[in-house]
């Protein structure tokens, strides 16, 4: 009788069930991203199925978790509106948000392309876009480019009586609308698992495809006036700013001064 080897059979059946184990593992992993589509299709990302997806046209089908948040879906469209937010993905327990922003600006229009800028003159136009959050603490910034796009991530920490929160923010100007990916932590600073996520969401975004050629090419000297210029008036706007809030701390203590004065001649008379 003829023996039958089958020294080699065990080697490949564990392999075999090597790779179906990894397979279930990596399967969940796979289904619990979704593909969220926003303006029409033109703009996608993808997220976590932990996070709740917020747009201005599934906010009566998200009530209840809007009143989580304190909000109604009417006064969550407008607090939308008001901050130019095409969607808002939120944690069960709101730690954690992502925002997606589009919108038209001056500087946008005037920009037109942010990728289209030399080194010089992105790092104007970094500066004049970092201005936008003047009173929020930078904590780092750099240019980040992804195919045909250029963006420019910034880091900021937000600390005042209320709450202090970090986020992560993709920026970029595209046919002259400006665009934001923004990845909050409301938990105090981000962690690197956090920063992990924040980019590979970044990775999934998409952005409608570029319409028109710049009518103003990267570094040339009309182009780096308007950035100047719009450095320069925010650079007022947070001067004056400053001067109003000076002027104002002044007037109340000399208010709290003839208080004082007042109170200690009313006592003399005593």
């Amino acid at each position: 009788m003829r023996r039958v080897h089958t020294a080699n059979r065990l080697p490949r059946q564990a392999a075999v069930l090597l790779t179906a184990c990894l397979l279930f593992l990596l399967l969940p992993v796979s289904l619990s991203a979704k593909t969220v589509s926003l303006a029409g299709d033109k703009i996608g990302l993808e997220l976590d199925d932990a996070y709740t997806v917020l747009t201005a046209d599934n906010l009566k089908k998200e009530k209840e978790f809007l009143e989580k948040l304190g909000h109604s879906p009417q006064s969550f469209k407008t607090y939308m509106a008001e901050r130019d937010m095409l969607m808002v993905a939120a944690s069960a327990d709101n730690t954690k948000q992502v925002q997606v922003k589009a919108l038209s600006t001056s500087f946008s229009e005037k920009v037109e392309d942010l990728s289209n800028l030399d080194s010089d003159s992105f790092e104007q136009a970094a500066n004049a876009l970092l201005l936008q959050n003047a009173g929020d603490q930078l904590l780092s910034w750099s240019k980040v480019t992804r195919g045909d796009l250029t963006f420019l991530q910034s880091t900021f920490q937000v600390t005042d009586k209320q709450a202090a929160f970090c986020y992560i923010q993709y920026t970029t100007i595209r046919d002259g609308k400006y665009y934001a990916l923004v990845y909050y932590n409301f938990g105090g600073e981000i962690t690197e698992s956090q920063a992990q996520e924040a980019a590979a969401i970044f990775q999934t975004l998409r952005l409608p495809e570029k319409k028109r050629g710049s009518v103003l090419a990267g570094g040339n000297l009309i182009l780096l006036m308007v950035i100047v210029g719009v450095l320069i008036a925010a650079a007022l706007t947070v001067i004056t700013l400053l001067v109003v809030s000076f002027v104002k701390d002044v007037q109340a203590r000399r208010r709290e001064e003839e208080q004082t004065v007042h109170i200690r001649i009313k006592r003399r008379k005593f």
